[in-house]
């Protein structure tokens, strides 16, 4: 299940079971704010107002990331996990260190402190690191729009 609450999302890992928390960066607020309201208990649901199954998504996922590398927006063979792989970079090339980046990616504490700390609330961190990852993309994007119009 995921539950927004204004710009952040709380929702349950599927991988782990664990409780995770995203901060909505302003590109992904707009997105989901154009979504039309629904009353599926998921983040954005089907024209007909139900959720999407994971079937469903890994169907249609690539077909629309096949949309984005036919117009030269996305290079060939990118996955979800290709996608987590990029924000995880970015964050590691703007200095962020490895604890922070597990933290913001769900991984589990490797110390006991990290274990004791685990509950902390972490929200200015995620929320920084979240706008780190938004304008090196929408950078990179301005790039690839200013390069295509030469």
């Amino acid at each position: 299940q995921t539950a927004r609450q204004g710009t952040w999302l709380e929702f349950t890992q599927s991988k782990t079971g664990q409780p995770h928390t995203a901060y909505l960066c302003k590109t992904a607020q707009k997105i989901l704010d154009d979504v039309s309201p629904h009353s599926a208990m998921t983040l954005i649901a089907k024209p007909n107002g139900t959720p999407w199954a994971l079937e469903g998504i890994k169907t249609s996922f690539p077909r629309y990331i096949a949309r984005l590398v036919a117009a030269g927006m996305m290079p060939p063979g990118m996955t979800f996990h290709g996608l987590r792989h990029t924000g995880a970079t970015i964050l590691a090339e703007a200095g962020h260190p490895d604890w922070e980046i597990g933290h913001f990616l769900g991984h589990a504490p490797r110390t006991v402190s990290g274990h004791y700390g685990r509950h902390a609330d972490r929200r200015g961190m995620i929320r920084a690191m979240t706008e780190t990852i938004e304008t090196r993309i929408l950078s990179a994007d301005r790039a690839i729009l200013a390069l295509n119009a030469v």
